[in-house]
């Protein structure tokens, strides 16, 4: 079952909801983000699929996603219940798909704001 639902190219992680202790499975394999055709500029800010290995797998984007599945995990909340209870609960334009949004919001409103990211 895992193992078909990571054949979606598109994900990073699935964490059992709700789980104590926290469940979590990760793709192995990091495909970086891409870049917009018409502009060139790299989609989702840095996110890409799978682990993140730079810095031997310490950077702000691996934290934001367990962040993310760990608010998973622990809430018992999908995306849309996490996206009605936080501050970011729309769709960047052209950013990326709705979970990646949480991630980003993670990143940007909370991880950065810690002295280990500056």
């Amino acid at each position: 079952m895992i193992k078909d639902i990571f054949e979606a190219p598109d994900l990073t992680a699935l964490t059992v909801t709700p789980s104590h202790p926290l469940k979590s499975f990760w793709q192995p394999e990091y495909t970086p983000p891409g870049t917009d055709p018409t502009t060139g500029k790299l989609l989702y800010e840095g996110f890409g699929d799978g682990v993140d290995r730079s810095n031997f797998g310490v950077n702000i984007f691996n934290e934001s996603n367990l962040f993310h599945e760990a608010l998973h995990g622990f809430t018992n909340y999908i995306d849309q219940d996490l996206y009605g209870v936080s501050p970011y609960n729309g769709p960047l334009p052209g950013v990326g798909p709705p979970s990646v949004n949480i991630s980003i919001y993670i990143k940007d409103k909370i991880l950065s704001k810690c002295a280990s990211f500056r």
